[in-house]
């Protein structure tokens, strides 16, 4: 089992949400955080009113009212870290159907699990929104909060969209979206992920989750947490934070799903990102991204190849915006990389006397080209140590920029052999722009 494929199922495990079966709310409207509390949320009885919903609607295929048919206590528990959880679910219903909604929102002093012997804190929102499968509906839900603060956002909806507004004592929070459809494993996921199995069962979600920023209370790293967050929309039940990868230049973030559903069918997968450029330049100063021309998504499987898919990139207001459809699973990485900047990277070796290059070589030189802007002037150069071996040198130049010709034949090309008395660098071809 690869270590990426290790992490994408630990943090799947480590952020199982406890199933929602959920006691009338303290006064306060929510948990204490001086305590290790879980409280779901009531509808509010005012405008003033902090830890609360605030409104709950059906956008689509036609507005309608949602009738609330109200909240539903269970009897609290007790967890197996030590937290008090208040159990409780709004309920509404509309044309019939009946639609339930669990808005958890969760103390900072929440243990989340034990690491290395000591307790691990962490806070979030979570909200969970449960129907019969109608994909074509869109809700809305409207949070009001007094102290949350977003580390990171998580929406499990298809065409997710989110608002994050100021108000007197707090935040609210609007989200809306449609339902997706996922598929799982329910038992030896890194084991069948790796056969390739087909999928144990199909479900659907619509979910919203924000992991609050805290002190000492976090779910994640808070280094840079002043500087913004990350907020990312999927359709894979197993996903990691972003990291940025110094050696391919790029920001990357592991998504998991088996690779076709219970019946076999395919996957078809999307990715949605938005990402403020001071988080990004202070979570990773060396970053490549924020000072290029134009950002390029790539979607790698785990074997260094690539796939085709629909990607959109905006950038407005210093805040950056991703978007990959079309893609498959099993365990692909999304990569964000900067275009319109000088590029080297020399590539592996070539063995004995060959001249084609090899699924590596060309993975590396494909994420090569893909930091170029048209126009480019793109240069491959063949290193020798041995002078009887220089037209071997050239040929494997003009070998990789013919290869890099095929990936973007709007680069300037030119190939040439350098000598070397480095033996490391000798069956080698770099590459560079200007």
């Amino acid at each position: 089992m690869t270590m990426k494929v290790k992490s994408l199922v630990s943090l799947a495990l480590a952020l199982v949400l406890i199933s929602p079966a959920w006691p009338a709310l303290a006064a306060d409207r929510g948990p204490d955080v001086t305590k290790q509390e879980v409280m779901n949320l009531q509808v509010c009885d005012n405008a003033e009113e902090l830890n609360c919903i605030e409104d709950f609607k059906l956008l689509e295929p036609t507005p309608k009212p949602l009738n609330r048919l109200g909240y539903q206590a269970d009897l609290p528990s007790t967890d197996s870290n030590g937290n008090l959880r208040y159990h409780g679910v709004e309920q509404y219903e509309f044309d019939g159907t009946r639609v339930d909604l669990w808005v958890e929102l969760q103390s900072p002093q929440m243990v989340i699990g034990n690491f290395d012997g000591k307790p691990r804190r962490g806070s979030s929102l979570r909200t969970y929104i449960r129907a019969p499968y109608m994909p074509d509906h869109r809700f809305e839900v409207v949070i009001r909060t007094s102290w949350l603060k977003p580390q990171d956002i998580q929406l499990h909806a298809v065409d997710a969209d989110y608002k994050i507004e100021s108000i007197p004592g707090g935040t609210r929070w609007t989200f809306s979206g449609r339902q997706q459809t996922l598929s799982s494993y329910n038992s030896d996921w890194s084991a069948k992920l790796a056969a390739d199995a087909l999928a144990d069962l199909d479900y659907h979600r619509l979910d919203f989750l924000v992991h609050h920023l805290g002190n000492g209370g976090s779910y994640f790293d808070e280094t840079c947490g002043e500087e913004g967050f990350t907020v990312e929309s999927h359709n894979a039940p197993g996903a990691g934070m972003p990291f940025w990868d110094e050696g391919s230049r790029s920001l990357n973030f592991s998504i998991s799903s088996p690779h076709a559903n219970s019946q076999g069918v395919p996957i078809v997968g999307y990715f949605r990102l938005w990402m403020p450029e001071s988080y990004l330049n202070c979570k990773w100063p060396t970053n490549t991204l924020t000072a290029a021309a134009a950002i390029q998504v790539m979607i790698q499987n785990e074997d260094g190849s690539y796939q085709v898919a629909s990607t959109v990139v905006g950038r407005k207001n210093g805040m950056i915006r991703v978007e990959a459809t079309g893609f498959h699973f099993s365990a692909p990485t999304i990569k964000l990389v900067g275009k319109g900047m000088v590029v080297k990277k020399t590539l592996p070796k070539f063995s004995g006397r060959a001249t084609k290059l090899t699924s590596n070589q060309l993975a590396q030189l494909r994420s090569t080209v893909a930091l170029t802007t048209d126009n480019t002037s793109f240069t491959c150069t063949g290193i020798y140590r041995a002078a009887s071996n220089k037209q071997l040198a050239l040929t494997r130049a003009k070998a990789a920029c013919n290869a890099a010709k095929r990936l973007n034949p709007n680069l300037k090309f030119a190939s040439q052999a350098k000598q070397t008395k480095v033996a490391s660098q000798d069956s080698r071809v770099m590459l560079s722009s200007k």
